[in-house]
């Protein structure tokens, strides 16, 4: 059979060879990378709280561990000079009004203590997307979701009763984890990147059969509701092309009030919905929290009251919503409400600033059918899903994500010719 070639001009080779580098290469030499992937991997194990219900790390060790292997990766050596790094403008902003919220915050000492760990991770997570390649980061993604079902069989071994708890108001198993939700979020994230990048076809199988079980037996509305929406969201983008190649240049106005219409339409059937599968229309009393958050706010509707808000159950804001609701909560359970109680509307404007950025690099990088897009849409739809009844989705190692996966790897990756010889 003869076989058909395509030519192709200089210019559209080197643009070809020098997207496949920034993908394959790394910045780092082979030492500091292993350091990396390990400082990496417990960002994001120890974010997805995988270990927190059988250990926990102190916040000073969990500092001066990380502390330690980035100054290690950094100087151990690197492929060349260093990229020019960077941070994104909103990210910087809300990070700039997060510290300054600690002059008006509630609870100092509280502020202290959640902000370094949150501020270290971010830090982690956007200086090695940036130094690494794009694979490697997201290959140590995957790890740490392995990990973190590796923890949930230990959890079941040591701790049986704590992990699958039958009987109290959090029946189902959690494993590890502190709220089987943290649990169903990093399954999901998981299991969309595995879809994304991972090719052995057995490899994928098993890690959707696995996480499936783990979502179903954690017994989370809110994680099935996800990880059926991502299914259908993650089918829609491998076939995107064709759509828009169908609908024309208004192919992206047309998608978005299409996404517009479908999300006012589930919040019109939302509590429908939910009494079908036998909830309560109130999701769990969150509806009685989220009304005490919003009083709260109207008191400090621009700054809020602190990043540590509710960290410190006996000082206000958290010890007069519980109090007006009965029982005690140590968030809001929404991560929008979450954020105006915290940073007020300048923190959550920020917020939604960041997070527009990285839906704009995803929506790109899926133009162009790279599976780095898929993953960051993915990923902004399971933020949005889970942020209705939870707010951990909007901080923590979830905020370092956003924001580093809103960096272009092609406009970071190493340049100089011995990266690229190596």
């Amino acid at each position: 059979m003869e076989k058909v070639g395509v030519n192709l001009d200089e210019g559209t080779q080197e643009a070809i060879m020098t997207r496949w580098r920034h993908f394959e290469s790394d910045s780092l030499g082979r030492p500091s990378i292993g350091l990396a992937q390990i400082s990496l991997g417990l960002a994001f194990v120890s974010g997805f709280g995988a270990f927190s219900g059988i250990f926990s790390i102190p916040v000073g060790v969990y500092f001066a561990l990380q502390t330690l292997l980035v100054a290690a990766a950094l100087l151990t050596g690197s492929r060349g000079p260093l990229p020019r790094l960077r941070v994104p403008v909103p990210t910087v902003l809300f990070v700039a009004w997060w510290c300054f919220s600690y002059f008006w915050s509630s609870a100092p000492w509280a502020f202290r203590g959640v902000s370094v760990q949150d501020l270290a991770s971010l830090v982690v997570v956007v200086l090695f997307i940036q130094l690494l390649s794009q694979r490697r980061f997201f290959r140590t993604l995957i790890w740490a979701g392995y990990c973190s079902m590796v923890m949930i069989a230990v959890a079941l071994v040591i701790q049986p009763r704590k992990a699958y708890p039958d009987t109290g108001p959090l029946v189902g198993l959690v494993g590890g984890f502190v709220h089987k939700n943290y649990m169903a979020s990093a399954m999901i994230l998981t299991t969309v990147t595995v879809l994304c990048f991972e090719s052995r076809v057995a490899v994928r199988r098993l890690v959707v059969v696995l996480s499936i079980i783990i979502v179903v037996l954690g017994k989370t509305t809110t994680g099935l509701a996800s990880f059926m929406l991502a299914f259908v969201v993650l089918a829609f983008l491998v076939r995107m092309t064709r759509v828009t190649q169908y609908l024309g240049r208004a192919s992206s106005m047309i998608l978005l009030a299409a996404g517009v219409v479908l999300t006012a339409t589930f919040a019109q059937l939302s509590r429908g919905l939910v009494g079908l599968v036998g909830k309560d229309t109130t999701f769990s009393s969150r509806t009685l929290i989220w009304d005490s958050v919003v009083e709260r706010v109207k008191h400090r509707p621009l700054t809020g009251y602190g990043y540590g808000a509710f960290v410190n159950a006996y000082v206000d804001p958290a010890a007069t919503i519980n109090r007006s609701i009965g029982f005690g909560v140590t968030s809001a359970h929404n991560g929008p409400l979450e954020l105006l109680l915290r940073l007020g509307i300048v923190g959550l404007g920020l917020y939604l600033l960041q997070f527009a950025l990285t839906v704009r690099r995803g929506w790109r990088l899926q133009k162009r059918d790279e599976p780095a897009g898929r993953v960051i849409l993915l990923f902004c739809v399971i933020v949005c899903t889970f942020a209705f009844s939870e707010s951990f989705v909007m901080l923590g190692i979830w905020f370092a994500l956003l924001s580093a996966l809103s960096l272009d790897p092609l406009a970071s990756a190493p340049t100089s010719s011995a990266q690229q010889s190596g």
